[in-house]
């Protein structure tokens, strides 16, 4: 196993200082939400180098509610599963985008008058908000052009 420290906690910092002063300070918060709304302080293993353990990794064993908002993570699992969307490997890593997504956008399910008014300064032409979908590439046009796999599982593709 090789550890990889926060400064001041090991000494094994490379990766921290490899990463630019926006990403260490939100390394630095996502560790402390770990360890005090969590409760969590093991480190948790890259999937893609799981001899490697890093602080804002939740542990390999912890449940994947704790990577969402707790009162939506029961939810956010569930449609997950119901609408056969794979979570990627990184999903238990706090710096996932997937994980940052539902955290985001899943609450804006409920209040779609609350998601047009979020997403009209990203959107300006936005009228109205129907729906919200994860995972969904269109139709086979646009999923040709993404070149994601027809009939393929959402979420990740192999060996992601």
């Amino acid at each position: 196993m090789i550890r990889h420290d926060l400064p001041g906690d090991g000494p094994n910092t490379a990766w921290f200082d490899r990463l630019n002063p926006f990403e260490q300070r939100e390394a630095r918060r996502q560790v402390c939400f770990k360890q005090e709304y969590l409760g969590i302080d093991e480190y948790g293993p890259l999937p893609t180098h799981p001899e490697h353990y890093y602080p804002h990794i939740l542990p390999a064993a912890a449940d994947r509610r704790a990577a969402l908002y707790g009162p939506m993570a029961r939810a956010a699992i569930a449609y997950c599963d119901n609408e056969d969307i794979a979570l990627h490997s990184q999903f238990l890593n706090l710096r996932s985008s997937q994980a940052c997504c539902l955290n985001m956008m899943f609450p804006l399910r409920y209040d779609l008058d609350l998601a047009k008014t979020a997403l009209k300064p990203l959107l300006p032409g936005v009228g109205k908000v129907s729906k919200i979908e994860f995972e969904w590439t269109g139709p086979d046009k646009v999923v040709t052009m993404l070149g994601e796999p027809r009939g393929g599982k959402h979420g990740p593709r192999p060996g992601r």
